[in-house]
Formats: C-alpha cells, sequence, structure tokens
C-alpha cells in the first residue's frame, strides 16, 4: 500500500492538493483519505467534502475525537484500518508530527514547519504545488510503501 502525507498549515493548499493527487491515486486501486481535521467534519461543499469522489474510504480523524475508530487514533492506526480495507493507496492529509516523508506545502516563502516536524522530504509553495499537471504532482511528491 502507497501512503503519501502532505502536511501544511491552515489554508496552505493541502485538501487541494490531496484533490489533486487522489485523480492519479485511484489508477492504483481503492483509495483512502485520512484528514487530520479540527472543528466540524463534512461540511456541504467544503474542500473536504469534494475528496468522497475519490476516496472509497474516508478516516476523518477530528479534535473532537470524531471517528468511527473513536478516540483519538494515531496515523499508524488509521493507515492500519485503510490496509484492513483494501485500499492500495492512503492520502493523509494533515498529521504534520507524525512520522514518515511527508510534502510540507507553504502558504508564503516564509511559512517554514514548526519545530518538531520531521521528515519533511518536499517542501514547496501550495500554490506552486496546485499549479502542477496532477500526474506530475503524483510523481513527485514522497511516499513511502506499507
Amino acid at each position: 500500500m502507497i501512503v503519501v502525507q502532505v502536511a501544511g498549515y491552515s489554508s496552505s493548499g493541502k485538501t487541494e492538493v490531496c484533490l489533486r493527487l487522489a485523480e492519479c491515486a485511484t489508477a492504483e486501486g481503492p483509495v483512502g483519505y485520512v484528514k487530520s481535521h479540527h472543528g466540524e467534519l463534512e461540511r456541504p461543499f467544503s474542500d473536504t467534502g469534494r475528496m468522497g469522489a475519490h476516496a472509497s474510504l474516508r478516516l476523518l480523524a477530528g479534535s473532537d475525537g470524531t471517528l468511527r475508530l473513536g478516540g483519538r487514533p494515531t496515523l499508524e492506526e488509521l493507515v492500519a484500518e485503510a490496509r484492513s480495507a483494501g485500499c492500495a493507496v492512503v492520502l493523509v492529509e494533515g498529521f504534520k508530527f507524525a512520522e514518515g516523508p511527508k510534502t510540507w506545502l507553504r502558504r508564503d516563502a516564509q511559512d517554514a514547519p514548526p519545530q518538531g516536524v520531521t521528515g519533511v522530504a518536499l517542501d514547496m509553495l501550495g500554490a506552486q504545488a496546485i499549479s502542477l499537471e496532477a500526474q506530475v504532482l503524483w510523481r513527485i511528491v514522497p511516499r513511502r510503501e506499507r
């Protein structure tokens, strides 16, 4: 299973980049989508809501504990759940402090990852990432095989 993690601050373009990646990820097989989310989940017409067209499994970890697994699962627990559900790819949005290679999206040039974030293998402006063709973006994002 392929795990692709996209992290960054709010409004950096994480969901839009995940949507672009989902266009290509579906060619690999069923796509899981795991999002570290704060506040209301699945608002109508939100960027997060748009992911539903691409993801056959959506596991949303809300800061309020909203998740079908209950509690506050780790990213590894969520990835294991996606694997059990038969996902070939898991797109991870957020979880900036989780282990593993990740793409860090900046809102501007000064928007560096906070202290303690490790594994940043690709660091770019969100607007730059969004401007790339989906296939190019899919080829350059760091991933791990699980």
